[in-house]
């Protein structure tokens, strides 16, 4: 079975790691990892930023499968577009809106207020239902002198999502894919669709994790590095798993008690 490394237990990890036959220097980032590097404000940014940071000197490459990086933009979309309303609600005075367009995107704060009361930490993002249900409100154009559903995309996302992937970049992730031909030696074997499905089935894990979780298993590298408390489970549940996760303290400690089967 795979294993969940903690921070501060990485550097003793890593050092057995790379004197192992056929290490491969490198990692995948999951989604959150990439969120928590560009989102100041998120819970665990300055622990991931830390333990990045403390880590410089292996020079270890970094990837982004393309299920992180959807995943990774696919959130800043939303928190963009959160932004942008609750600006135009509060009557920033850059786009007219109607009284019912105001008063549903005040209803969806609302609620969004009341979840992050009942769960601190959570991020203060409209949910994709929530912006669906805010879009319905809206016509697409300009109407009776109000803005129109494209305005506000076009004042909060112009440049916006292709800025949001230089980021990471400058953080030195690169994007990783099997069709490079360059990057053929990261993998041992072909990326399929049947072993992230069984991946899933065999824990529970969604599909978008299993994908991640099976590009881990098909490179040649030893870890991924994420907060996401499913991934490092479907590590620990999988009885002839030989991949890592490296996680926060705090979320490794997450997994005592649940008797995970032994290989």
């Amino acid at each position: 079975m795979g294993r969940v490394i903690p921070f501060s237990q990485f550097e003793c990890y890593l050092q057995v790691k790379a004197a192992e036959p056929g290490y491969c220097p490198g990692t995948i980032l999951d989604t959150n990892i990439l969120v928590s590097l560009t989102y100041e404000v998120k819970k665990d940014h300055d622990e991931v930023l830390g333990f990045l940071s403390s880590i410089e000197h292996y020079e270890l490459p970094y990837y982004s499968t393309v299920t992180t990086r959807s995943e990774y933009l696919d959130f800043h979309r939303r928190l963009r577009l959160t932004e942008k309303l609750l600006d135009v609600a509060a009557d920033d005075g850059q786009l007219r809106l109607s009284r019912a367009e105001r008063a549903e995107i005040k209803t969806k704060e609302g609620l969004l207020n009341s979840r992050i009361k009942r769960k601190p930490g959570s991020d203060p993002v409209f949910s994709d239902s929530d912006l669906k249900d805010i879009k319905k409100v809206f016509s697409a154009g300009a109407f009776s002198g109000n803005a129109g559903w494209l305005a506000i995309c076009d004042a909060a996302m112009r440049g916006w999502l292709e800025a949001t992937e230089t980021r990471l970049t400058e953080y030195g992730v690169t994007y990783i894919s099997q069709h490079d031909e360059a990057q053929k030696p990261l993998f041992h074997k072909r990326i399929d669709w049947p072993e992230a499905r069984s991946i899933s089935e065999s824990s529970g894990l969604g599909l978008s994790d299993s994908m991640i979780l099976n590009a881990l298993r098909c490179s040649r590298f030893a870890f991924a590095v994420s907060t996401d408390f499913d991934l490092g489970y479907a590590v620990l549940a999988d009885i002839n798993g030989t991949k890592d996760v490296v996680m926060p303290d705090s979320k490794a400690a997450e997994y005592k008690g649940y008797h995970f089967p032994k290989g």
